[in-house]
């Protein structure tokens, strides 16, 4: 299979599934497919993938994905670079979080995928706290003692 294949199938899988086309996903993975995501564990084939991104739409029912970057990591796997979008049913809140999916491909379809995104980052924004995600920034990056232009300033009470 080559590698331009390999990615027009993980590009493909990633709009279905941010599409709701679920059927849509049953060429590009393999029956015994499994999708890793630190936030929700090992889950197994379409149905548990399925029911996951269902709550997803239903919480953010404009849930949407931009593919950033698709890179070849070896012959069999391809890398994705992504930003998901969404807007919080109940209180219209747009929330914003980039994420990176490894996924492992043979004979056209795609056996497992391993996802990392801002999770810590998607919850901040729902919540509505983004001074705690500055801070964290701040903190973790050892970043200047003032926040960059339009970011919110730290403040001891918070």
């Amino acid at each position: 299979m080559q590698t331009r294949d390999n990615k027009a199938s993980v590009q493909h899988f990633l709009q279905s599934l941010f599409n709701e086309d679920y059927e849509g996903l049953r060429r590009d993975i393999d029956p015994d497919f499994t999708y890793y995501d630190p936030s929700t564990g090992k889950l197994h084939g379409l149905d548990d993938v399925e029911r996951l991104f269902t709550n997803f739409h239903r919480r953010y029912p404009d849930l949407s994905i931009n593919i950033e970057e698709l890179a070849d990591a070896e012959e069999d796997q391809v890398v994705a670079r992504y930003t998901m979008y969404g807007t919080h049913q109940t209180d219209d809140k747009q929330i914003v979080a980039e994420g990176i999916s490894i996924s492992r491909i043979s004979s056209g379809r795609i056996q497992e995928m391993r996802v990392i995104w801002d999770t810590a980052g998607w919850v901040l924004q729902e919540m509505g706290r983004l001074d705690v995600a500055w801070r964290c920034w701040w903190w973790w990056c050892l970043g200047p003692p003032e926040p960059a232009e339009g970011l919110p300033e730290m403040s001891s009470d918070t």
